[in-house]
């Protein structure tokens, strides 16, 4: 008989997966990567050889769940993880990334240094001399900005302030976190 041939390409590699986090995100000093319920994760695949033929990820451990992009709802540190299979079913190691999702705001409060004094009927005097002192605090992602506005006026990066001018205001003031959380802002009626 005359010789057949066959050509085969022998693959015993399997693929590569990245992982892609998107916005918001925050990869803090300590190395955790905090996101939000509305950060979207996205996989990529590659194979040299067969091609890839299934990419995978899981959450927390549960069940294997065919690459889309996903969310993850619930706050709390999490676990992702993530592999691909390839035409030949070459398996890949899956690789895992943690994360904090955070969708808690910062919580900011207000001192009010001496001299100040509170009548009887609930207002709240102070002088041009009383010092206002804010401080936010975020259980997760940190927080990144603190700010305060007097009578509705432009939103200011916070540094200790004072009110000099005698009158009626309203101190508005919010913090924000480090994955855009955004406090609701909170208001002090000073006289």
């Amino acid at each position: 008989e005359t010789f057949k041939t066959l050509t085969v390409i022998v693959d015993n590699t399997p693929p590569v997966t990245t992982i892609t986090t998107g916005g918001p995100k925050f990869a803090s000093t300590d190395g955790k990567l905090n996101v939000t319920s509305g950060t979207t994760f996205t996989l990529a695949a590659t194979d040299n050889l067969s091609g890839v033929a299934k990419t995978e990820y899981r959450i927390d451990g549960g069940a294997w769940t065919v690459y889309a992009p996903f969310i993850i709802a619930g706050e709390g540190q999490h676990t992702i993880d993530y592999h691909s299979k390839d035409n030949v079913a070459n398996t890949e190691t899956f690789k895992t990334l943690a994360v904090i999702v955070d969708n808690t705001p910062p919580v900011t409060t207000i001192t009010t240094g001496d001299p100040k004094y509170t009548a009887a009927d609930g207002k709240f005097y102070v002088t041009s001399g009383t010092t206002f002192t804010l401080a936010a605090t975020d259980n997760a992602s940190g927080v990144a900005l603190t700010e305060y506005r007097i009578d509705n006026g432009q939103w200011a990066a916070y540094a200790p302030f004072a009110v000099a001018a005698e009158g009626t205001y309203t101190i508005d003031y919010r913090s924000q976190d480090n994955v855009a959380n955004l406090e609701a802002f909170k208001s002090l009626t000073i006289i």
